[in-house]
């Protein structure tokens, strides 16, 4: 059976990442973001990809699959819709 799940860096070092992931035995990592730069110590695209292949994890950037930036705005602005809405 394929598990899909979800996760987030902040606050985290990329070694407690990289456990957390082997430890809830993901075989995929996809990246949703828009940039995939990042601050942190290797958070950053290359050096994550890296990182993961180290570990037998498989690295994918699929920025389509996140939100666009329009609905990143536009949730920084507080304005937010009910998902029902969008539904057709």
């Amino acid at each position: 059976m394929t598990s899909v799940m979800t996760i987030g860096y902040e606050g985290s070092t990329i070694d407690d990442f990289v456990r957390t992931l082997k430890v809830a035995r993901v075989q995929v990592l996809i990246d949703v973001r828009a940039v995939t730069v990042s601050r942190k110590k290797g958070f950053s695209k290359n050096s994550l990809a890296a990182r993961l292949e180290k570990h037998g994890i498989c690295y994918v950037h699929a920025k389509h699959l996140g939100d666009p930036k329009p609905g990143r705005e536009a949730a920084r602005a507080g304005r937010l819709r009910n998902i029902s809405q969008n539904i057709q």
